[in-house]
């Protein structure tokens, strides 16, 4: 007999995490991406059910039309499967969105996160911008808990992001993923 697990909110069909869509839309528009991790990214999206004001807010329609035309047959195929889901189950529906807020203290912490990690790559507006996608990756990665593992994370991310040129400049060009260097800086009690 298989064990039962409870369900959580955000593991509901229909309970989509925006954040969870932008960050997946940031893996799939990023071309240094592996196909399995691209793969996997689609069939994470395939057990969702967004609202039509979901897609059209986070882009991930816009991407999943382009992941549509991919050399990759197999990407090509589940993008344009993942589409007609959506068109006739989700998004043909006029469904309600609620936005949930974190606490103060939560807003604040991931604030400062992203500050930090927007001075440790230099300042400029598109460092702000791969900034908040390594903030996003760390919350998401650390379970959306302000944890231990989450400022220990920070933290070492920022001393390497100022302390290694080599891996920021890598991160800035796009030759290590936000994911990579999240993965590489996790501590090991995750």
């Amino acid at each position: 007999m298989s064990k039962l697990k409870q369900a959580t909110l955000t593991s509901l069909k229909g309970v989509v995490v925006v954040e969870d869509f932008i960050r997946h839309k940031n893996i799939l528009n990023n071309q240094k991406e592996s196909e399995e991790t691209i793969l996997t990214t689609l069939d994470d999206l395939t057990k969702k059910k967004p609202c039509k004001e979901v897609i059209s807010s986070t882009g991930i329609g816009n991407t999943l039309q382009v992941l549509g035309n991919h050399i990759n047959e197999r990407i090509a195929n589940k993008a344009k499967k993942l589409i007609r889901l959506w068109e006739l189950d989700g998004s043909s529906k006029n469904q309600p969105t609620f936005e949930v807020r974190y606490d103060n203290l939560t807003r604040h912490i991931r604030r400062s996160a992203v500050r930090l990690f927007t001075e440790a790559l230099g300042g400029q507006e598109t460092d702000e911008k791969s900034a908040d996608i390594l903030e996003k990756e760390i919350f998401y990665k650390c379970r959306r808990l302000i944890s231990k593992s989450y400022k220990r994370t920070v933290r070492k991310i920022v001393f390497v992001l100022r302390h290694q040129e080599k891996k920021r400049e890598a991160l800035k060009k796009g030759q290590i993923t936000h994911s990579q260097l999240v993965s590489e800086c996790l501590p090991l009690s995750h």
